[in-house]
């Protein structure tokens, strides 16, 4: 089962999926939930995409960091993959 759960904070509403941010600015001091819904998987069609490493956004001088880009919808994550695309909220493929 997955649980979904509409989150709104200070600065907007973002979406959680299995306690995961998805979409949606983050909701600082913890936010109030509006909706939670629970599902069972197989309805739920699964998006996936792969976070490749980005060599030309890495290392920089100002982020010296790993950088990851989305097959799916072309983001850079320079916080590293997580289990969830932060744009596309496609799950996360590591290559």
């Amino acid at each position: 089962m997955s649980k979904f759960e509409i989150v709104s904070g200070v600065e907007g509403k973002c979406l959680y999926i299995d306690e995961t941010r998805v979409a949606g600015p983050k909701p600082w001091g913890g936010g109030t939930i509006v909706a939670a819904f629970t599902t069972d998987e197989r309805y739920v069609p699964e998006r996936t995409c792969r976070m490749a490493f980005d060599e030309t956004a890495s290392g920089d001088e100002i982020y010296p960091t790993k950088a990851y880009i989305c097959s799916e919808c072309g983001v850079v994550d320079l916080d590293g993959p997580s289990r969830y695309c932060p744009n596309c909220g496609a799950r996360v493929e590591v290559e």
